[in-house]
């Protein structure tokens, strides 16, 4: 049976803590910023909210099939997505959190877009990277033991969201709201998008 190290259950752990250091950011920020600091709707923005959902649950079988049929190469079938998209996930995170002025109708299609776009690239990173773990080893133990490393960083990542998110809206954006949350979340994002890349291949 395959052992896998404890550097190797690390970078598997913290592509876990990635994606979750955007999540808790939009679960615990963003119907705030939507309505307080961008200017949408409380009605709008559920609306929305309920709208990527319904997308959501037909892009994650599809994306899954996808993935599933897709020939492997010498990287294998699913840690080439993790490293070809983990960029554009963090960019689409911070544009989520962007405030063009486009007066009410164009701001409402850009909130709709960019969330759309983010929610679709979160399922192309977490779908083959819940899939990769049963990949690594054929040993229920040492599966086990990933999980453990997986969701102990996961729950790590969560709390440095919640210690450091607004302290940075404060610190860059100094009073501007709009400046602030945009700033705080492309720090976050490259953060993110960073923990994707497996230091064990580097």
């Amino acid at each position: 049976m395959l052992k896998i190290s404890i550097k190797e259950k690390i970078a598997y752990g913290l592509g876990d803590a990635g994606c979750n250091i955007v999540w808790q950011t939009a679960m615990l920020f963003l119907a705030y910023f939507y309505t307080d600091v961008y200017g949408l709707s409380p009605a709008h923005m559920g609306t929305m909210f309920l709208v990527v959902r319904l997308i959501d649950a037909i892009a994650d079988p599809v994306i899954g099939t996808y993935i599933d049929n897709k020939p492997e190469n010498k990287e294998g079938r699913y840690r080439p997505f993790l490293k070809w998209f983990a960029i554009p996930f963090g960019i689409a995170c911070t544009l989520v959190f962007y405030t063009p002025e486009l007066g009410e109708t164009g701001k409402l299609v850009y909130a709709y877009g960019s969330y759309i776009v983010l929610n679709i690239i979160y399922s192309i990173l977490n779908v083959p990277y819940c899939a990769l773990g049963n990949t690594l080893t054929k040993d229920s133990n040492e599966r086990t033991s990933l999980q453990s490393y997986r969701f102990t960083l996961n729950t790590v990542s969560g709390l440095l969201v919640v210690l450091l998110a607004l302290p940075l809206v404060d610190i860059i954006g100094a009073g501007n709201k709009k400046i602030g949350y945009f700033g705080a979340i492309a720090v976050m994002s490259i953060i993110a998008a960073i923990m994707f890349f497996d230091p064990t291949q580097i």
